[in-house]
Parts: structure tokens; C-alpha cells; sequence
């Protein structure tokens, strides 16, 4: 929403989507997002735009309060509407977002000297506490429907200590949050190696 008013065009075209994907024949609908700028209303620091709310059931006040509960009953009214009409919801957990974009980061490290020493990660610590409120949600949501299924980004993107913007000598991401193609191929690839996948693995092969 913005200024406290619901933005109709968003709600028109999430309901064209939704007829869509239920007179579809498809099994699986992932659902991908940068979910801690809903439930935080904030973007990352220093990035332009302004702060994001949600809204709804005729509560359009913006408020962090608001926009998590709203969140909360948005995604999981979509995921029963998926469970209902026989699809399976897989949700990608959110990549990790910067306050700068570590791919260019990357990129003046190898060409100027004077950036060798430049750091191009983030404390994993500073990503969990900004995304503890989706990830609370997500968990409850996993709890009420044995349907979902979450793919853990930071399984494969974090150590414990930090997370990184580069595996395999690659960065990862377009900008301060979007991974690039090469980036999201390495992370899945990644994750399929994990035991954790293994309930993805065989969802998708029935």
C-alpha cells in the first residue's frame, strides 16, 4: 500500500495469478520474496525508496505491527489456497540483503589494490536478527501445513559466522539483494547436496 491506501493494481493482478494457478495443471508453485522488507517495513541501508507496509482487512495503518500480521495472514491464506487447489508450495527462504552491492564490491577488490583489503561478506549474526520475523512465521506456517516446503538460503550462503557473496571463486548477486542467474543455479545446486533437501528432492520426484 502507500499512504494508507491499498494499491489496486497489486490486489488485481495477485487475483488474476491466483485463477491462473488454479486452473493450471502444474504441481509445484515456488513462492520467492524479500520477505524481511515486509515484516521490517525498512530496505536496506542506504538504498533508495521508501519504507514498505502492509495492509488489510480495512487496517491500513502503517505500522510494523500491521505489515507482520498482515504478512502472516497473506502467506498463509496463499498457502492454503495452493494446498486446496493441489499444489505443492515451496518457499525460497530470503537470500541475505547488503547495504552495498557485493558484486561490484568483488569486482574492485581484483581490479584496484586499494580495495584488496576491502571485506565483501556480512555478519551472519546482523541477517539473523534481520530476519527473524518472517522466519518465525515461516516455521509456525511449516508447523499448521506438512505440505510446505521451506528451502533454508543460509544453509548453503552462511558458515555460522558470516555470509557470503561468492562461492566457487562466483559472485552471486545482481545487486544488493537479487542473486544473478549464476548465483541462484550455484545456490540450488548447493542445497540438492544437502541432507536437508532431501524432502524437496522427493516431492519433486514423485
Amino acid at each position: 500500500m502507500k499512504g494508507g491506501k491499498p494499491e489496486t493494481r497489486c490486489t488485481d493482478n495477485n487475483n488474476e495469478l491466483a485463477k491462473v494457478i488454479a486452473q493450471s495443471t502444474v504441481k509445484y508453485v515456488f513462492l520467492a520474496g524479500r520477505w524481511s522488507m515486509y515484516t521490517e517495513t525498512t530496505r536496506a541501508v542506504g538504498e533508495r525508496g521508501s519504507r514498505v507496509y502492509l495492509g488489510m482487512d480495512n487496517d491500513y495503518s502503517e505500522s510494523i505491527e500491521n505489515s507482520r500480521q498482515t504478512f502472516s495472514k497473506s502467506l498463509e491464506a496463499t498457502v492454503k489456497f495452493l494446498i486446496e487447489n493441489g499444489k505443492v508450495p515451496i518457499i525460497f527462504d530470503q537470500a541475505p540483503a547488503y547495504d552495498f552491492n557485493p558484486s561490484n564490491c568483488w569486482l574492485k577488490k581484483s581490479m584496484y589494490e586499494s580495495f584488496r583489503h576491502e571485506n565483501c561478506d556480512i555478519p551472519q549474526e546482523e541477517v539473523n536478527k534481520r530476519q527473524k520475523a518472517h522466519k518465525d512465521i515461516f516455521s509456525q506456517l511449516a508447523k499448521k501445513y506438512s505440505e510446505i516446503i521451506i528451502i533454508n538460503t543460509q544453509s548453503v550462503l552462511c558458515d555460522g559466522n558470516i555470509c557470503k557473496s561468492k562461492l566457487d571463486g562466483v559472485p552471486l548477486y545482481n545487486d544488493n539483494n537479487h542473486l544473478s542467474y549464476e548465483g541462484a543455479r550455484i545456490l540450488i545446486r548447493e542445497y540438492l547436496q544437502q541432507k536437508a533437501s532431501s524432502n524437496l528432492k522427493a516431492t519433486l520426484e514423485q
